[in-house]
């Protein structure tokens, strides 16, 4: 996380917000701050902008702080406007020292402070400010911010936490915690005097992330539901396995996604005799590193004169051409690896489940734990991609017994990741 969000030379610019119909709310003011907001990909984009929907759609003024280098269209579009410098998810500060990594963390707030202090001073004020992804390289700005102006031009401010302060290592599901992360323990008990007078929220969106953080620092999280653009929803399909089932991995590759084990498992696959006809959709658009450094690479030859082909996505998707292949999937493949995603949520399984598709998924994962309430599919042991490859072939034999079961769990998905129970959480309470 960095420390890098010093204030333009110029003023911020954007368009006039669109004209929104209430819906019997009070229209209110919210400030988001995103500095890693710069294209169409990861999860800034698809975030904020269902967040600016929603609210939008409420009848309420939102401004987007992003990048100082966000694309023109997404000034057009949601407006985000240029504002923040530097942003730490750049990896400005992964040094190989630790001191200078220390100062990065330092560093970098207060160059958030500097720049939203700056602002703030100029500003009339907003009823919210939502931070949507902070970490170390944030919160000790913020924890200044708010008590310089909280309750003043900032009546409420909702700090956002989505990743997690430690690693679920040996199928363990308490957490441990290293001796860095006493710095963020101190840091987060300093906000409880501002969240008992209601100042400060801090949020999450996962359950387990939130008992993860009460653990550490003894503070409580809220917990709010993964908020889904309403138009992404609406999407329409795009075919492209010629009459196969289609299996997708999507969002970009990474390591602890999976990425080796659903490679092994489609090498495990070309092996195998009768195999059902599968239409593999991958989007491999960044190397993957290994973690002794070395690049992971997807080989498809193997799947010449075999039921199976493999389409791999090496360009960045649009949110269109995404949404598309989402809705063109009979299946998502999630194979995280638990040791990263045993708290942490999954944006792409949230809308598997919205959409009624089934998933095959890492077992004693967010994923399962919310695929048992909300979706359908199979779980796999972490990491094993013979078992990954078993799954794969089990359920597509049973498309749709699968979908069917998925379909019939996506009212009780929309109840919880509904937009009036995101607002909920964002303005009550």
């Amino acid at each position: 996380m960095s420390l890098q969000t010093t204030l333009t030379s110029r003023e911020p610019r954007g368009k006039p917000r669109r004209e929104a119909k209430p819906h019997g709310r009070r229209s209110k003011k919210l400030l988001i701050c995103e500095e890693a907001l710069k294209g169409h990909t990861g999860h800034w984009y698809e975030y904020n902008k269902a967040v600016w929907e929603i609210n939008r759609n409420d009848g309420h003024e939102v401004t987007i702080l992003a990048h100082n280098d966000v694309e023109q269209s997404l000034v057009d579009e949601l407006p985000a406007e240029p504002f923040f410098r530097y942003t730490n998810w750049d990896q400005i500060y992964n040094f190989p020292q630790a001191w200078k990594r220390y100062f990065g963390v330092l560093h970098h707030n207060c160059r958030v402070y500097r720049a939203l202090n700056a602002y703030l001073r100029k500003s009339s004020g907003f009823d919210c400010v939502l931070v949507p992804t902070v970490i170390v390289y944030h919160l000790l700005a913020w924890l200044i911010l708010a008590r310089r102006y909280g309750g003043n031009k900032l009546n409420r401010i909702v700090l956002f936490i989505r990743n997690s302060a430690t690693t679920y290592e040996n199928d363990e599901s308490n957490p441990v915690f290293k001796r860095s992360t006493r710095i963020l323990a101190w840091i987060l008990r300093q906000y409880k005097p501002l969240i008992d007078k209601g100042l400060v929220r801090l949020a999450t969106d996962s359950h387990r992330l939130a008992r993860e953080y009460k653990a550490l620092a003894g503070v409580d999280l809220i917990v709010f539901p993964h908020p889904r653009s309403q138009e992404a929803l609406r999407e329409s399909a795009n075919p492209s396995g010629n009459g196969k089932v289609v299996m997708s991995s999507l969002g970009p590759a990474r390591w602890e996604k999976g990425a080796h084990v659903l490679a092994q498992a489609i090498e495990i696959l070309a092996r195998r005799a009768n195999v059902p006809p599968i239409h593999f959709v991958i989007q491999w658009n960044h190397q993957v590193v290994a973690p002794d450094g070395s690049l992971l690479k997807l080989d498809t030859d193997k799947l010449r004169d075999t039921p199976i082909s493999c389409e791999i996505l090496s360009e960045s998707l649009s949110s269109r051409e995404y949404n598309q292949r989402l809705h063109a999937s009979d299946f998502l493949l999630l194979p995280y690896m638990r040791q990263a995603y045993y708290a942490r949520i999954s944006g792409v399984a949230v809308e598997a489940m919205l959409l009624g598709i089934p998933m095959v998924y890492t077992d004693d994962t967010w994923v399962a734990e919310f695929a048992d309430r909300y979706g359908a599919g199979v779980g796999f042991e972490n990491e094993n991609a013979a078992g990954l490859a078993d799954k794969i072939c089990e359920v597509a034999l049973k498309v749709e017994q699968w979908r069917g079961a998925a379909r019939r769990r996506v009212p009780t998905a929309q109840e919880y990741f509904s937009p009036d129970n995101f607002q909920r959480c964002l303005w009550e309470g």
